[in-house]
């Protein structure tokens, strides 16, 4: 029997694998026969699932992803529009054909055409899909499911159990792209002055209602009857009382989006149903946003409007378990009823099952080839890898997951013969090690570091330590004095070399950029010869006007080599020694303030031996309390649930992070890379209205995300970011270069620490289907449903009770291949657990 198959792969939980670790116990029980069931392993908390409100990772939204399903798939492993139109290379399950209509390719301002902007997507709907409460999948109900995220995420009713989790996903900052705006694509009108009712930055101005951004919902003769208990006027929905005043920093707080604007503009009913008069339909989405991915902004996994239409339209849909009463939800309601293949039924902090759902629209196609035989799908959660491996190797389970962060007991599966270990494709997650560069920024200035130690009642702004990031010159050495190969060899087969700001497996993949490599000798001689502040974005006029001038001593390592003897930059015994005595005997080149948790353990340990190799220090080896228990380094760093606890976000030198590049990289990117400072409104000569408070604690989204990875800004970064998302995905390619060329050769403001291969368990009775890379050959993924990455369809597989399952290469739906999905509206989701939840793979 073969036994290290390269050709199945088996369920990848989507963040979960990579990110989320034990945290609840084991609870290990005999495997149901009948009816036949598929058990899956899983770590994980418990947690809500709709999607407006949470990002991923916990139990209930991997059901969630096999409950609800999604309109289109879009390849991960595909092209992504760069080697053919992205309507080609859609996939169909709840619609069966769509049409694209673009925005004009217009010159702005900056010199070039915006291209590949999707202005409207005409969707026809799947007749004869049936929701798990017996209503039809129709032209209201998708329009609803999409409608509701913005509702919801803008608060567009003043509901006071809003939740603006998803306010920036959804609702963009018009400033952000308003110099590519031309006459045939601009958001004008929802462009607003900044909220400034004193004028200390020019005329007073107090918004009024009508200043904030509303929804468009159709008038009476497009949308008649409106959605149960929601008044529109005109066919909008808006906040009747969006501001709320000043903070005690006289920042203004909105309880609705204030220049800002809806990514969807209006979803039109074509046809309200289809040939059979109760099911499907015509429905266009007309979009705000210039949306070169097709599906942005409305990528809504369909939940049933006969359910949820009367009491959640305008609010969350909080908690997971069916006949008790929430007590943040009005009702008492069953959960996750969409149209997937199996329906929830319970679930708690242990796990839970789903079972077959009889009325599956593509039921008959699947059975008809021996598929959708498990008639019944658990979950149990193990508290550690090791009681994950000992429920396979018993038997217990049917499947689990191995990764980095999480290493099953490899040896004894791939010897198992009624186990298959499956190689997973290279995946999205790419751990980094974050250094800091904030003190080549604004945030270093004494000004704002005194303005900023007073600010205790902020997001992100609660360090009210110094500014301590690390010189340009020094973040290159670190990148050269680590050894990469030493770091993939602890991941035993679970890693590859870094591949930079995107994978391997990324479409933005450029092979040609050059990546930082194990060069000791290079590492010291950089510091041996550096004199200066490299960057030159230390002693600025505008710094030196605002009092910034830290001594040139910091940044002559040339200097403080020769002052501790250090002279010669050759790697051999001899001189490392030397090296290695000056980081550990009190008077190190550098000290570099390091955080890390259990789960970065191995990232430290590799860290701190580049380090010492290059006379460099860590302030805190021993972690006494730089190593951070009870939450993950990244909760600490990034104070994610706290006020005024004094964390580092601009005092840490440097910390590990999970870092994802999704599908949508660009995106991602947007979030990671992009330079925060245009919120700060005219102080700073940029605009307007953005920070951000969103009101009281019945409005639990937080301020706008502050999230530029390391205070790593960059105005070609900002602006390389700004053409791509206005360019085909061809042309996406070319910018996405440009960033990974900065970075990796030129600011460092990461170290890429290796790129995360995860491996499947799957017990051999089970048939499996899977798709090799096609960026990497000789790895492969596996696909199930939801638009998630990594996750195979429980209901494609073929039960062989004898063994020996194999593979089998089907397609999902006759006459369409079914290759791996990304959802876009995971975007926030990623980021948010990325801040939130952070383990290394």
């Amino acid at each position: 029997m073969k036994k290290f198959s390269k050709s199945k792969t088996i369920v990848f939980y989507f963040l979960l694998t990579s990110m989320i670790l034990p945290l609840l116990p084991s609870v290990l029980v005999a495997k149901a026969q009948t009816p036949l069931t598929f058990t899956w392993g899983m770590t994980g908390f418990t947690g809500h699932y709709d999607d407006i409100i949470t990002g991923a990772g916990d139990i209930q939204s991997d059901m969630f992803w096999i409950a609800c399903e999604l309109p289109v798939y879009g390849y991960l492993n595909s092209s992504s529009g760069t080697e053919a139109p992205i309507e080609e290379e859609w996939q169909p399950i709840l619609m069966t054909d769509w049409n694209f209509t673009y925005w004009p390719s217009e010159l702005n301002d900056f010199g070039f055409n915006n291209s590949g902007g999707i202005k409207a997507v005409t969707y026809r709907l799947r007749n004869n899909v049936s929701f798990h409460d017996g209503s039809k999948f129709d032209a209201r109900a998708f329009k609803w499911n999409i409608d509701r995220q913005y509702i919801v995420s803008g608060n567009v009713t003043g509901n006071p159990n809003a939740d603006l989790w998803a306010l920036d996903f959804f609702w963009p900052s018009v400033t952000k792209f308003q110099p590519y705006w031309t006459p045939g694509y601009n958001m004008s009108s929802f462009d607003k002055p900044y909220i400034d009712p004193y004028g200390f930055y020019g005329a007073p101005f107090t918004p009024t209602a009508d200043d904030y951004a509303g929804y468009y919902i159709g008038n009476e003769t497009e949308f008649p009857g409106g959605y149960p208990g929601l008044t529109a006027v005109n066919g909008y929905l808006k906040n009747p009382n969006p501001y709320g005043g000043l903070d005690p920093s006289y920042y203004p707080i909105n309880y609705a989006p204030y220049d800002r604007y809806p990514m969807v503009r209006y979803v039109e009913i074509v046809t309200p149903y289809g040939p059979d008069g109760v099911s499907g339909g015509i429905v266009t989405v007309h979009y705000n946003d210039w949306n070169t991915f097709g599906n942005g902004g409305d990528i809504a996994y369909q939940k049933s409007y006969l359910e949820y239409g009367a009491n959640y339209t305008d609010q969350a849909i909080y908690g997971y378990e069916n006949g008790v009463k929430d007590p943040d939800n009005p009702t008492t309601i069953n959960h996750m009823v969409g149209t997937g293949p199996y329906k929830y039924v319970y679930s708690d902090e242990n796990g839970g099952y789903m079972e077959k759902f009889d009325e599956y629209w593509n039921r008959a196609a699947l059975e008809a080839e021996g598929r959708f035989a498990a008639e019944r799908v658990e979950f149990e959660v193990f508290a550690s890898s090791a009681t994950m491996s000992t429920a396979l190797l018993a038997g217990q389970i049917d499947g689990g997951f191995d990764s980095a962060a999480w290493p099953l007991d490899k040896t004894a599966i791939i010897a198992d013969p009624d186990l298959d270990y499956l190689q997973q494709a290279p995946s999205g997650y790419l751990p980094l090690i974050v250094l800091n560069s904030v003190n080549e920024t604004y945030w270093a200035w004494p000004g704002v570091e005194a303005w900023r130690a007073n600010f205790t009642n902020h997001y992100y702004l609660d360090d009210m330590n110094p500014s301590n990031g690390i010189p340009q010159v020094l973040r290159k050495a670190i990148n050269y004095a680590f050894n990469y190969d030493s770091m993939v060899n602890t991941k035993e087969g679970r890693a590859l070399l870094p591949s930079g700001n995107v994978g391997t497996n990324s479409h933005l993949y450029n092979s040609s950029i050059p990546m930082p490599y194990f060069n000791l000798t290079y590492a010291r001689e950089l510091l041996l010869t550096t004199e200066n502040d490299t960057s030159g974005n230390v002693y600025t006029a505008i710094g030196l006007s605002e009092g910034y001038n830290p001594s040139i001593e910091l940044y002559n390592f040339s200097k403080r080599c020769a002052d501790r003897g250090l002279r010669f930059a050759t790697d051999n015994a001899t001189n490392n020694a030397l090296w290695q005595s000056i980081a550990t005997g009190g008077n190190p080149v550098w000290d570099i303030d390091f955080y890390w948790d259990d789960y970065t353990q191995d990232i430290k340990d590799e860290l701190q031996t580049a380090l010492y190799s290059i006379g460099v220090g860590l302030t805190d080896s021993a972690g006494s309390t730089n190593k951070i228990t009870g939450q993950s380094v990244t909760d600490f760093i990034y104070a994610y649930d706290t006020f005024g606890t004094g964390n580092g976000m601009f005092s840490a030198s440097a910390y590990p992070m999970s870092y994802y590049m999704g599908g949508n990289a660009i995106g991602y990117m947007d979030a990671y890379y992009r330079d925060y400072e245009h919120q700060f409104g005219p102080a700073w000569g940029l605009d307007h209205a953005a920070w951000r408070d969103y009101g009281s604690s019945a409005l639990t989204g937080g301020p706008t995300p502050w999230w530029c990875f390391g205070n790593n800004y960059d105005v070609d970064i900002d602006q390389w970011i700004d053409r791509a998302t206005m360019s085909n995905p061809v042309d996406q390619k070319i910018y996405a270069s440009k960033i990974a060329e900065k970075y990796q050769t030129e600011t460092f403001p990461f170290l890429w620490v290796y790129q995360s291969v995860g491996g499947q368990v799957v017990a051999d009775i089970w048939n499996v289907t899977l798709y090799e890379d096609k960026q990497i050959p000789g790895f492969y993924y596996d696909y199930w449903g939801g638009g998630v990455s990594g996750r195979f369809r429980v209901e494609e597989m073929i039960y062989q009770g004898g063994g020996d399952g194999g593979t089998t290469d089907v397609p999902f739906i006759p006459g369409y291949s079914v290759f791996i999905t990304v959802s876009l509206i995971a975007i926030l989701g990623i980021i948010s657990v990325a801040l939130k939840k952070k383990k290394l793979r």
